[in-house]
């Protein structure tokens, strides 16, 4: 399991695409250091969870998640494009002139909630790594996300799992981001 340093940084992540908007709203408003510094930390962000992802197929323990349901979560991404950002796209917003530090603040604070709060369950960056997110019940009764690069429609099945913090799964050899093909190897 991953510790708090390392949660953190996979949740902070989750914001590299709204950097991303502010990046290119920057640059469309002439506004080239805030590019630089937003699509920068966009891009640190993504990288920082590719290295964890690979860092946790070395590091987490792999174990056996005995499933009795599963339950296709993709259509979050949908769900954050429009919660974060479509209300990018008013007049007003779309031209974030604000602060730096006010940026950093309002980042910091929506990290934190979510990272303590244990609500990680989608994080946009992993759609570009090619991975799909299951919401699974165990035979016991515990609902997770399970992350998996494959598609899961197995009922009633057995998954090796690494567990990346409390009810938050990566399918075994998921975390091969870089190279899938090497990822089927033990």
């Amino acid at each position: 399991m991953l510790n708090s340093l390392g949660k953190t940084a996979l949740v902070s992540s989750t914001i590299a695409p709204v950097l991303g908007a502010f990046a290119v709203s920057a640059w469309s408003n002439d506004q080239l250091e805030a590019m630089c510094w937003y699509g920068g930390l966009g891009l640190v962000l993504t990288a920082i969870a590719g290295g964890i992802l690979w860092e946790c197929r070395h590091r987490v323990e792999v174990e056996t998640l005995r499933v009795k349901k599963v339950k296709a979560a993709d259509k979050e991404s949908l769900a954050f494009l429009v919660v974060y950002l479509l209300p990018l796209l008013a007049k007003d917003s779309s031209r974030f002139n604000g602060d730096l530090w006010t940026a950093v603040y309002v980042f910091l604070v929506i990290g934190v909630v979510v990272a303590h709060g244990n609500l990680v369950t989608f994080n946009p960056v992993f759609v570009l790594f090619q991975l799909h997110f299951y919401e699974v019940e165990t035979e016991s009764g515990l609902v997770a996300t399970v992350v998996s690069r494959r598609i899961l429609m197995k009922q009633k099945d057995e998954y090796k799992v690494q567990m990346i913090f409390p009810f938050f799964y990566f399918e075994d050899k998921t975390c091969w981001i870089f190279m899938p093909s090497l990822g089927r190897e033990p």
